[in-house]
């Protein structure tokens, strides 16, 4: 939830900075190195939300940056605020904008967390805290669930010819015609063309469904698409579910989450995570579910810590939770119309990462409301 809140302050920072008010009250410096800071904090937090559970001083140290994030969302709510009392007429209440003298209080604060936030960032290097590259492979946190789609095929050839396949075709074609000539067969023949990704494996497939002797030989052709990937995926994925320890919750939501992994070695990631080593100190977080949390975009994290504040067992209504999300300011968009629509969309994520189950429908078929399992809720208040 951590990088959630940063990435929010970091966000009403920079619009502030390009407010006209921040020049005439002469506290852009101030906003300009608050959101230095943060980012620069910022880089470090994946790596810090990896280590909170097995290192205590880094718990701590995010604990230190959820509360100066918390005081400069006051702070910020605060500006806006008086920005707007600021352009009432006589308006004399002695705040920040309308009294010079008093203009300094906006200044003050905003200095006090900076300081704040500067101590917090020199004790980064002594946590050994890091920033993490890209081969951690992680996922695009503006990427919703809905968003995310496998690699599509298509029966079309992409290129005006095809150099070395010829042999391969030919051995197939003659195979399969064979196979499907004379009599018609009860039992369907199928032909596999196996191979490691990127040997062409589809493209040898292209070729042969888009031969003249099939076109002529079959009635009716039809392309189906098939992860190439997956038969590789399946020795890995054994292997965590192993350490699963065979709960049912625990097997469900990394089924969940690993569909959102698309390689090899995104899948061995998830596996050697000391997080599966780590039960003792989790106070009965189950592993899995802490490792689908932390592959969640951060207003995701904001929007499932949220439904910590409901009680456990508790029927969670659809419209009025999204509504909530968006009054907390969890929902970002240019057109204030689409909020609730973009947050009903985070609400169906949550639920397709069974991090919500117990849907329950409309006579419509629409979702109006669902549970969360006690041992998620337990999960959604620790990292809350």
């Amino acid at each position: 939830m951590v990088d959630s809140l940063v990435s929010m302050a970091v966000e009403k920072l920079n619009t502030i900075l390009q407010d006209e008010v921040a020049l005439l009250v002469g506290v852009t410096n101030e906003i300009e190195r608050l959101s230095s800071t943060f980012t620069l904090i910022q880089a470090e937090l994946e790596d810090a939300e990896s280590q909170r559970v097995m290192q205590r001083a880094v718990k701590i140290w995010l604990e230190k940056v959820k509360d100066v994030a918390y005081d400069v969302d006051d702070i910020l709510d605060e500006w806006t605020t008086e920005a707007l009392r600021s352009q009432e007429p006589d308006e004399g209440d002695g705040s920040c904008f309308n009294k010079k003298k008093e203009r300094g209080c906006l200044d003050r604060k905003i200095k006090e967390a900076q300081k704040g936030l500067s101590s917090i960032a020199e004790e980064m290097s002594q946590l050994g805290l890091r920033v993490e590259s890209g081969e951690r492979e992680r996922l695009d946190s503006k990427v919703r669930w809905g968003e995310i789609r496998e690699r599509e095929t298509s029966s079309i050839l992409d290129q005006p010819s095809i150099v070395g396949r010829e042999n391969d075709k030919n051995e197939v074609l003659d195979l399969l015609l064979r196979e499907t000539s004379g009599e018609v067969n009860e039992v369907p023949v199928v032909i596999s063309i196996v191979g490691m990704g990127g040997l062409g494996n589809t493209t040898l497939a292209q070729l042969i469904y888009n031969d003249k002797d099939v076109k002529g030989h079959f009635h009716m052709r039809m392309w189906h698409r098939h992860a190439e990937e997956r038969s590789e995926l399946e020795e890995v994925g054994r292997d965590i579910i192993k350490k699963c320890g065979g709960l049912p919750l625990a097997a469900k939501t990394m089924g969940s989450a690993m569909c959102l992994r698309r390689t090899r070695g995104q899948w061995e990631l998830v596996l050697g995570s000391q997080i599966w080593n780590s039960a003792n100190v989790l106070g009965g977080i189950l592993p899995a579910l802490l490792l689908s949390y932390h592959d969640l975009p951060p207003t995701l994290k904001q929007c499932f810590t949220y439904c910590s504040v409901f009680p456990k067992d508790w029927s969670i209504n659809k419209d009025v939770t999204v509504k909530l999300w968006v009054a907390q300011g969890f929902i970002r968009s240019e057109r204030s119309g689409e909020m609730e629509e973009i947050s009903k969309l985070y609400f169906d994520d949550l639920l397709r990462l069974s991090l919500l189950q117990d849907a329950e429908m409309d006579s419509d078929g629409n979702i109006f409301r669902c549970k969360m399992h006690d041992l998620v809720h337990d999960l959604a208040q620790s990292v809350a």
